[in-house]
């Protein structure tokens, strides 16, 4: 073998070497910002808040008990991002329903006193919706069949604690989702 050959070996081998390196710095970034397994922190990484859904290594905030933090991440609720909003102390409480890109409710997440009312209020956006509570919800209610337009409202009064766990039947696929926690 030339010398040639032999520093034209050691010239692709090396650059080889490099390349497998440098690929596999990409593919950790890449499987954190997935939501894989990696060496880039221990929650996974960031989903780069573009405003969808939840995401499996979300910290939860601690006015968010387990139960919910679990049904809104694992439904990959839109626009929550493991934080209620306190709204403790209001007797009345709005929220939007077509909130975000028009699938979301807006705050998926909040946190009130038992008696307080919540009004789920329609913004015209993102086609029909509805309000429906889920089989864990600690209270049964519906607004009824999907409704589209901007003037559509529901209202709740949730007397005793416990999670109120609800979605829109038809954009349950696509993680619009919500809660009330009622303490």
């Amino acid at each position: 073998m030339s010398r040639i050959d032999r520093d034209r070996r050691k010239f692709l081998a090396a650059g080889s070497t490099a390349a497998a390196i440098s690929l596999a710095g990409c593919s950790s970034v890449l499987l954190n910002r997935i939501g894989g397994s990696g060496d880039g922190g221990e929650d996974g990484g960031d989903d780069g808040g573009d405003g969808g859904g939840g995401g499996g290594g979300m910290d939860r905030g601690e006015n968010v008990p387990e139960a919910v933090h679990t049904f809104l991440t694992e439904n990959s609720a839109n626009l929550y991002e493991g934080e209620a909003v306190d709204e403790t102390g209001s007797s009345e409480v709005s929220l939007s329903v077509g909130a975000g890109e028009g699938l979301a409710f807006d705050p998926p997440a909040v946190l009130v006193d038992s008696g307080t009312t919540i009004t789920w209020e329609w913004t015209g956006e993102g086609g029909a919706h509805n309000v429906q509570s889920t089989g864990d919800s600690a209270t049964e209610f519906s607004s009824g069949s999907a409704q589209g337009g901007p003037d559509i409202t529901f209202s709740q009064t949730f007397e005793e604690s416990g999670n109120q766990l609800y979605l829109c039947n038809p954009h349950q696929a696509v993680g619009m989702y919500g809660a009330v926690i009622v303490q």
